[in-house]
């Protein structure tokens, strides 16, 4: 091999043997990142769809309770005893932002959790779109996810009407789900 030194030599054969070493270890890193990629998709899949379940069995759970609620007609609409037993309901569960009662016209005569306009008046959720629905229903109601007038946190709400001795809407009974 004239014209080449060993020193070219030496160089040339270093660079032989460590192309298809470089060849290999970025194959390697290219496969591993697919797979650390490829896992890491379905982790995400399977925290979304735990998640989804989660919220589902959350949502019947205040359909039940809000169901109860107006049927049982064991919540007076005011009072100290009102709100002293949905603030322990709130305390137990800590995903119910608050849980409310309203009268017919969208009036909070009981919460959890205080709902109070800053001038003082009396909150009303007859301005929200799931009011009337849930009013004139006689299933509970699971409505858009809105923000709390309480605290601003972002709520589901599940709703359902209360009704009198004779079938009339009387108002709406509650459950503010956290979603926050």
């Amino acid at each position: 091999m004239r014209g080449y030194t060993i020193k070219q030599l030496a160089l040339a054969l270093t660079a032989l043997t460590i192309l298809p070493l470089a060849t290999v270890l970025a194959w390697t890193v290219l496969t591993i990142g697919d797979l650390d990629r490829q896992r890491a998709g379905e982790q995400l899949q399977l925290a979304a769809h735990g998640a989804a379940i989660d919220l589902h069995q959350r949502v019947d759970a205040a359909r039940q309770l809000v169901a109860a609620l107006a049927v049982n007609g064991a919540v007076p609409f005011t009072g100290d005893a009102c709100a002293q037993r949905f603030a322990e309901l709130a305390r137990l569960r800590p995903i119910y932002n608050n849980l409310f009662i309203t009268d017919a016209d969208g009036v909070v005569r009981c919460a959890a959790m205080p709902v109070k306009p800053a001038d003082g008046t009396a909150a009303s959720l007859a301005q929200r779109p799931y009011f009337e629905q849930a009013l004139h229903s006689t299933e509970p109601v699971v409505a858009e996810a809105v923000s709390a007038l309480s605290n601003g946190r972002t709520i589901l709400p599940v709703v359902a009407s209360v009704r009198d001795e004779a079938g009339r809407p009387v108002g709406i009974v509650g459950v503010a789900l956290d979603l926050g």
